[in-house]
């Protein structure tokens, strides 16, 4: 996926000229954050595809009596959980430095993409999925999360014994991957229909310009709209995003 190894490329793509002014007055910023936590191993030493899983063995004989990996997925999977510790960390990040009057809380935002505090493997493959936050800063300004969660598979080496001795197979699992976007605005369908788009397009190859690009477009370029029934439109793939503002006398 090209959402991998973003950090600094982003940053890179950001045009020199944009259409919006960087004073606050002016400038009603409708993202504040782009953030991709990943589930990297807590043993930096060792990657995931080379730790081998030792599984039970078999002493008869014939193929009655060899160790069957598809029948004993359950012990299989409980074994690679055991072994394979994962830990989240924000990987990428746009921009790369925080807002001054709004720093980006890193320890808040992995929490809210892992609610059980814990990274949860998954041994088949899994649609992505969209939820949502709400997190408070230091300065009590409210932040709203929507967090798409993707599973990257990668691969296991699994050592086993059968009747003919000692043999290994990969196996493929599946980490999770959280992609979110931090804004001060509660435009959390706008956002959703945002991140599934560009999800899409990064695995279908349909990008006519880097995925910088559309991540520094949305982030810098797109301003909220302002108080007063304004629309702001914008558009990923076939897919044309409006995000309006209420009037003055509502809520």
């Amino acid at each position: 996926s090209q959402l991998n190894n973003m950090a600094g490329l982003v940053e890179k793509a950001r045009p020199k000229s944009t259409r919006l002014q960087a004073d606050s007055k002016v400038h009603r910023r409708l993202v504040e954050y782009f953030v991709v936590v990943s589930s990297v191993p807590q043993n930096p030493q060792k990657d995931p595809s080379d730790i081998v899983v030792v599984t039970s063995t078999s002493t008869g004989t014939g193929a009655s009596s060899q160790w069957d990996l598809d029948s004993h997925s359950a012990l299989l999977e409980k074994e690679i959980e055991r072994k394979l510790s994962f830990e989240a960390v924000i990987t990428s990040r746009y921009p790369l430095k925080d807002h001054d009057k709004n720093p980006l809380l890193h320890e808040s935002v992995v929490s809210f993409c892992h609610p059980s505090e814990e990274i949860k493997l998954k041994h088949d493959f899994t649609m992505p999925k969209i939820h949502y936050f709400v997190s408070t800063g230091g300065r009590g300004a409210q932040m709203y999360g929507v967090c798409l969660t993707l599973y990257e598979p990668f691969s296991v080496k699994v050592k086993y014994q059968d009747s003919e001795g000692s043999k290994h197979k990969l196996v493929d699992i599946f980490r999770p991957k959280c992609i979110c976007i931090l804004s001060s605005y509660p435009y959390l369908v706008a956002f959703r229909e945002y991140l599934t788009q560009l999800e899409r397009l990064s695995k279908s190859g349909e990008m006519t310009v880097p995925i910088e690009r559309y991540i520094s477009n949305f982030c810098s370029e797109v301003a909220a709209p302002p108080p007063g029934s304004f629309e702001v439109q914008t558009t990923i793939g076939d897919s044309t995003i409006k995000i309006w503002s209420p009037p003055d006398n509502q809520p």
